[in-house]
C-alpha cells in the first residue's frame, strides 16, 4: 500500500461520490435488520451474461410468472423489457413494483405510472429514504423464481436478442436465475421489509452525510460509440448447467454482509481471482479493504482485474483513472486490464470468481457508497459448475481485453472511426453509470 497515492486517491473519490450521491444521506437505524442464511440444497441454476443472451433469461422467467412478480429495480427504460410485464400483467399476475427515482428521467416515471402496476418509490428519496441509492436488480416470481444481477433494464443492459448465437453490441453483464422456493421467499422478505420501511413526515436528518440534502437532477444520457467491428469470437449461451451436488447460495447484500463475505473469500482463494467491475475506487475503510486483502494475497495466487474504460473525461479524473490509481496504491496495477468496447459498449458487471468453485453475482460496485451505504443486492453462489461458466466467460473478456497503456489510443480510435457513420453512436441511459 502507498499511503501518499492513498491520500490522493481519496480526495478524488470524495469529490466523485459528492458528485453522484451528494443528494443522499444513509440512516442505519431505519435500516431493516434481516437474518440472512444460506440455502444449501439449491438444485437448479440457469446462469447468464449481456449482451448474450440475458434478454433470453429475463423473458423466459417473466413467462412462467402466474400468480405475483416482485421487482426491486434501480432502473427501467427499455421498451421491449417494460413489454414482459405487461404481458405477465395481462395474464393476470399481480406485480409490485419499486424502482430508485434518482436517475429517472420524468417520461420514464409517467411510463412507469401507466403500467397498471402497484408502484412504489424505493426507500432511497422523501420521507422513506434509509439508502443513499436502492441500486439492487432482481424479481422473484411466485416465490419460487429468483433472477437477479448486475443488470438494470435499460437497451445496452439487457438487449432484445432472440436467437442464440446471434449478437448485438451492449453491455457485458452477468444474470443468474434460481428455481428455489426457500431462496425465492427470502428475497420476497427482503423486498417486502424495504416496501415497508414508513415514511417520516418530513424527510430524515439524521443519518450519515455525504452532502447536502436537495432536490435530485437526474443526469443526461451519454453517448458512445455504437460500431461493431465483427461478432466477438465466442457468443455465450445460457448455461442450463445440470449440477453434480446441489450448490450452497448465500444472499450477499450492500450494506449488510457483501464487504465482510468478499473480504473473507479474497483471503482464503487458493488459486485464483478473477474480478469485473465498472470502477474500483478506493478512498474508504470498505474499499481498501478489499483492495488490501487482494495485495495481501498477490504473491500467492493469480488475481486477474478487468475494469471499464468508457465515459472517460477531460479534467477531473474520470472512472477509469480512479480505478488504475485505486489498484497501483496496492502495487495490483500490473494485474489490471480494460473492457475491450469494440465489442462491447460497457463494462458493467460487478461479478467476482474465487478458484473457478465460487461466485458472486450481484449489483455491488467496488465504491465506498455501494458496499456502505446503497441498498445492493447479489448471491455467492458456491457451485463449480456455475462458476466454471462465469470462468469461462472472464476468460473471454480478459483474452480480448485491452492492457492498460493502450487505453488511450484504442479509445481515440473508436470514437474516430464512429464519427464520420450515420447512426456510429447510441444513447446510454444514465443508469449505466453506476
Amino acid at each position: 500500500m502507498d499511503p501518499i497515492k492513498l491520500l490522493s486517491l481519496r480526495q478524488f473519490t470524495q469529490e466523485w461520490t459528492a458528485e453522484k450521491f451528494g443528494h443522499g444521506k444513509f440512516d442505519p437505524t431505519r435500516q431493516p435488520q434481516l437474518i440472512i442464511t444460506p440455502a444449501e440444497d439449491v438444485g437448479c441454476i440457469t446462469a447468464a451474461v449481456s449482451p448474450d443472451c440475458s434478454y433470453r433469461l429475463v423473458q423466459a422467467a417473466l413467462a412462467a410468472a402466474q400468480r405475483e412478480v416482485c421487482l426491486y429495480i434501480y432502473n427501467l427504460s427499455a421498451e421491449h423489457l417494460l413489454d414482459l410485464l405487461r404481458e405477465a400483467r395481462d395474464r393476470g399476475v399481480q406485480i409490485q413494483l419499486m424502482y430508485d427515482i434518482s436517475d429517472t428521467r420524468g417520461h420514464e416515471k409517467e411510463k412507469l405510472a401507466g403500467l397498471g402496476v402497484e408502484l412504489k418509490e424505493a426507500p432511497s428519496s422523501g420521507g422513506r429514504k434509509v439508502f443513499t441509492v436502492c441500486h439492487q436488480k432482481f424479481f422473484v416470481i411466485d416465490e419460487s423464481i429468483l433472477v437477479l444481477g448486475s443488470a438494470n433494464w435499460a437497451g445496452t443492459s439487457i438487449p432484445k436478442i432472440i436467437v442464440p448465437g446471434t449478437f448485438k453490441k451492449g453491455n457485458r453483464e452477468w444474470l443468474v436465475r434460481i428455481d428455489h422456493p426457500g431462496l425465492a421467499a427470502w428475497f420476497k422478505g427482503l423486498f417486502q421489509a424495504d416496501w415497508d420501511i414508513p415514511a417520516l413526515e418530513a424527510p430524515s436528518g439524521l443519518g450519515i452525510e455525504i452532502g447536502l440534502e436537495e432536490e435530485i437532477v437526474p443526469p443526461a444520457p451519454t453517448y458512445l460509440p455504437a460500431l461493431l467491428a465483427k461478432m466477438p469470437d465466442e457468443v455465450f449461451d445460457l448455461g442450463e448447467i445440470e449440477l453434480e451436488q446441489p450448490a450452497r447460495v448465500t444472499p450477499i447484500l450492500s450494506p449488510d454482509n457483501y464487504y465482510d463475505l468478499a473480504r473473507t473469500l479474497i483471503l482464503e482463494a487458493e488459486s485464483s481471482i478473477d474480478i469485473e467491475q465498472q470502477y474500483i475506487l478506493a478512498g474508504g475503510p470498505k474499499t481498501e479493504g478489499l483492495l488490501a486483502a487482494l495485495e495481501q494475497h498477490k504473491d500467492e495466487v493469480e488475481i486477474r482485474v478487468i475494469v471499464s474504460p468508457a465515459y472517460r473525461k477531460e479534467g477531473a479524473k474520470d472512472n477509469w483513472e480512479l480505478s488504475a490509481d485505486s489498484l497501483d496504491a496496492y502495487g495490483l496495477k500490473d494485474r489490471l486490464r480494460a473492457m475491450n468496447l469494440t465489442y462491447y459498449t460497457h463494462l458493467h458487471n460487478k461479478g467476482v470468481i474465487i478458484d473457478r468453485r465460487k461466485v458472486i453475482v450481484s449489483s455491488t460496485n467496488w465504491s465506498e457508497n455501494s458496499l456502505a451505504r446503497a441498498r445492493e443486492a447479489g448471491v455467492l453462489i458456491e457451485a463449480p459448475e456455475i462458476a466454471e461458466y462465469y470462468a469461462q466467460v472472464f476468460d473471454f473478456d480478459w483474452s480480448i481485453a485491452w492492457e492498460a497503456a493502450d487505453v488511450p489510443a484504442n479509445l481515440a480510435n473508436l470514437f474516430q472511426e464512429a464519427m464520420f457513420i450515420p447512426g456510429g453512436f447510441e444513447e446510454v441511459h444514465p443508469a449505466d453509470l453506476v
